[in-house]
Parts: structure tokens; C-alpha cells; sequence
């Protein structure tokens, strides 16, 4: 339908979290079995919800929540899934639709629930690698990471990918989340992009897949991670042209965004050379 406005991804990995999380909260295999606990005439809503083509509203939420009882102990409250991200293993929330969002004060907020140091690393003046270093020694200690990845052989196996096939760490939830809200604040702030876009790229290659899973929002996931980097992009590229006439300014900008980047592994085929 003409002028019908596009469906957010993030709105979609909503839905369908919030969904799958229902299912494993309530020990309810299908969704046709989770739409005819609840009752009422939402089997149909309830596939929509769960391929991602619709959400539910603020009332379909709490009525679920209310059914199940979520606001007791024994059960955490399904909406804030919905609102915030999936649970996290600690009866809490992992914000990844903050993390995934636009709106750099909420991207800087999960960086700052991940750890509570980081409000006193701005205020301080830390540099940007030192704030990065705590949340990526969770997967690797630094020294382990290519400093300039972008001068790596592409040949040569992503040492993050190769460190979660050895079992060296285990990605959950609230680390990912963690690690995406860094991502993207890097690209805001022109800061260590291609040596986070290196350690997605890792990510991506079996660690995400595996996370995402049991969610369904693999795609989703993914072609956000499109849409973000893309829009920094296209700012980028803006700059270089505003900069044409200080060559060395834009030597500056060109070296942020030289090398492999997230979108050239999603979507290769983008990147591909005329007649290759």
C-alpha cells in the first residue's frame, strides 16, 4: 500500500522474542499451543507475532502478562522482553533493542549497565580502546586481537571466530548486547570502527548464529546490523566529500572506513567487482 510505513527490524526481533520467550517461560512448544492457552481469538495474531509481521499491543501484553501470572516471582514479566530484550539468565533483561536502536544516549546506557565504571571512563576521559578493552576481554584478552585488523590477510582465520570454536569463551545474551551497543558507538564516535568490525565479524561467522537461534531472528538480526552500518557509511562518506580540499582530513576519514566491514560479509554480493 502506497505511503504504508516499512516495519522496523527491531520492532520485528520484538515480537519474536517475545514470543519465543513465552514459549520457553510457559514450557509451550508451539505457538498454536501458546495462542490456545491464552484464549480468545489470537491464534492468527500470535504466527504474526512470531514470524516478526506484527506486534502486539500495550494491552495484548499485559492481558498475556496477567494470564500467566508473570508479575510473581516464579515467572518473569513477559512484556519487558518486549520492551527491553530477552531475559538474560540473571532474572533480569538484556537491552539489545537499545543496542540495536538509533538513539546514542540508550546505545551508551547498555554500555554503562554492562558496567558501572563506564560513566566514571567519560567523565575521566578514558580513551575509547580503554573502554573497549572491558567489554572485549570477555572474549579474547587484547594482546590476542589484531591491533590494526584491517592490515590482516583476509585469507587469514578471524582469531574470534577460531577462540569460540576452541570453547574459549561462551557468548551469552547480555556479552552480545554489550559487544553490538560498542559496535555502533564506535562508529558514532569515529573511534576503533574496523577493529570492532572485526571482532563482529568473528561474532557472526557461528557465535550469533548459535545465540540467535532460539529466537528465529537470525535475518532480523542480521540485516539491522546492515541497516547500521550502512547509515554510518553514507555519514562517512559525506564527511569525505565535505573534506575533499583538506587532503589530509580526509586521508583521516578514508582510514576509518578502509578495510572489511560488516556489510562486505553480509552482503557480499554488494561488494562484488564489476564482471567478478
Amino acid at each position: 500500500m502506497a505511503g504504508r510505513r516499512k516495519r522496523s527490524l527491531v520492532r520485528s526481533m520484538q515480537a519474536m522474542v517475545w514470543i519465543a520467550e513465552l514459549k520457553a517461560i510457559t514450557d509451550l512448544n508451539t505457538t498454536y499451543a501458546l495462542a490456545k492457552k491464552i484464549g480468545g481469538s489470537s491464534e492468527k495474531s500470535f504466527h504474526k507475532y512470531a514470524s516478526g509481521t506484527s506486534a502486539p499491543s500495550v494491552t495484548n501484553l499485559k492481558l498475556v502478562d496477567k494470564k500467566f501470572k508473570m508479575s510473581t516471582s516464579q515467572y518473569p514479566c513477559a512484556s519487558e522482553v518486549f520492551r527491553i530484550g530477552p531475559l538474560d539468565g540473571n532474572n533480569g533483561y538484556a537491552p539489545l533493542w537499545d543496542a540495536l536502536g538509533d538513539d546514542m544516549e540508550k546505545v551508551w546506557s547498555v554500555l554503562s549497565r554492562f558496567n558501572i565504571n563506564y560513566e566514571l571512563f567519560r567523565a575521566i576521559g578514558f580513551p575509547h580502546s580503554y573502554k573497549m578493552e572491558q567489554v572485549t576481554r570477555y572474549l579474547l584478552p587484547t594482546n590476542e586481537i589484531p591491533e590494526k585488523p584491517w592490515l590482516e590477510e583476509r585469507s587469514k582465520p578471524n582469531v574470534i571466530a577460531e577462540a569460540y570454536n576452541n570453547k574459549r569463551f561462551k557468548l551469552e545474551i547480555e556479552l552480545l548486547t554489550a559487544i553490538v551497543a560498542l559496535w555502533q558507538f564506535s562508529m558514532f564516535v569515529g573511534d576503533h570502527k574496523l577493529y570492532m568490525d572485526y571482532i563482529m565479524i568473528g561474532l557472526m561467522e557461528d557465535a550469533i548464529p548459535d545465540l540467535l537461534k532460539k529466537y528465529g531472528i537470525t535475518n532480523e538480526f542480521n540485516n539491522r546490523l546492515i541497516e547500521i552500518d550502512e547509515k554510518y557509511m553514507a555519514q562517512y562518506k559525506s564527511l569525505m566529500a565535505k573534506q575533499s580540499d583538506d587532503n589530509q582530513q580526509a586521508k583521516m576519514i578514508d582510514k576509518t572506513i578502509s578495510g572489511v566491514r560488516v556489510c562486505e560479509v553480509l552482503k557480499p554480493d554488494a561488494f562484488k567487482e564489476p564482471g567478478r
